[in-house]
């Protein structure tokens, strides 16, 4: 009962609105964009309402962020370098990458960067008290541009779109990282912007298209480090390659990227539930068939 809360010090406003965003995002895997977008509405409105897991960081590797502690446990597991995201989005040297007149990720590529070597060296999203997100006010906005966009129109998702660089702009946002620093350019876009020849459309795209791609890319890099992009990667792989983030295979004889997460061999041994056989990692979830 959201009036009688035991386990968290706030607002039942603030429960409900993490509700909402938790439907949102629910919605969109299912691909009921119309309710993701009304329960977006009423979803995480304000940075400070975003729920994300602290680290206190004080005693060792059990208070540790995550990904710190798979980096002191296993080093060279774990980095950056060479990924698609960072080669190929977030470098201004690459072809195709997301840096434009309006657009300058070097700040976000800072803090997202992963050496993997020595966990005590990591400064951004890998440092040993870096906040881990569980469900943000970016994803609520993303989850508003994509599935207004979809459901009201092109005018809607362009809004939303410019609402999330707006606070990418600012030290609230994920990419002003003060332990490393960086440029930080987040314009807003204009509707010209996506047409044929403009800077967000370097082909022949509708207009509608190159904003939804830039939508989609957008949740890659905004929710980094989360599940999400996997899932959207999974959702929108069957009937629209055209908008997907065209992740490449890590190796030349690959031919399918991965449809589900492996079940722990601990998992099958204690589950009964389990589905058997247990599925292919090619076999595709049922909402994504």
């Amino acid at each position: 009962v959201i009036s009688n809360v035991i386990f968290f010090a706030v607002r039942s406003t603030t429960l409900l609105s993490f509700a909402h965003s938790l439907k949102a995002r629910y919605f969109m895997e299912t691909k009921e964009y119309a309710k993701a977008y009304a329960s977006a509405l009423n979803g995480i409105n304000a940075s400070n309402l975003s729920w994300k897991f602290f680290p206190p960081a004080l005693v060792a590797d059990g208070d540790f962020n995550l990904l710190n502690t798979l980096i002191d446990q296993r080093g060279g597991f774990l980095a950056t370098a060479g990924s698609y995201m960072h080669e190929n989005l977030l470098r201004a040297a690459a072809v195709g990458n997301r840096n434009n007149t309006k657009t300058n990720e070097d700040a976000r590529a800072r803090y997202y960067r992963i050496t993997g070597t020595a966990a005590t060296s990591e400064l951004g999203v890998a440092a040993k008290n870096a906040p881990m997100p569980l469900v943000t006010f970016e994803e609520n906005l993303l989850i508003l541009a994509e599935a207004g966009m979809r459901t009201v129109g092109f005018a809607e998702g362009l809004l939303q779109l410019n609402r999330l660089r707006a606070h990418l702009r600012t030290n609230l946002g994920l990419a002003a990282a003060p332990a490393t620093g960086g440029t930080i350019l987040y314009d807003a876009y204009v509707a010209a912007d996506f047409n044929p020849g403009g800077i967000e459309n370097r082909g022949t795209l509708t207009a509608d298209k190159a904003l939804m791609r830039e939508i989609i890319e957008e949740r890659y890099v905004s929710l980094y480090g989360t599940i999400l992009p996997f899932n959207d990667a999974r959702r929108l792989r069957k009937a629209e390659n055209d908008v997907n983030v065209p992740i490449p295979f890590t190796t030349p004889t690959a031919t399918q990227h991965p449809e589900r997460v492996i079940y722990a061999q601990n998992e099958i041994n204690a589950n009964p539930k389990l589905p058997k056989p247990i599925p292919d990692l090619y076999l595709k979830t049922q909402v994504n068939q």
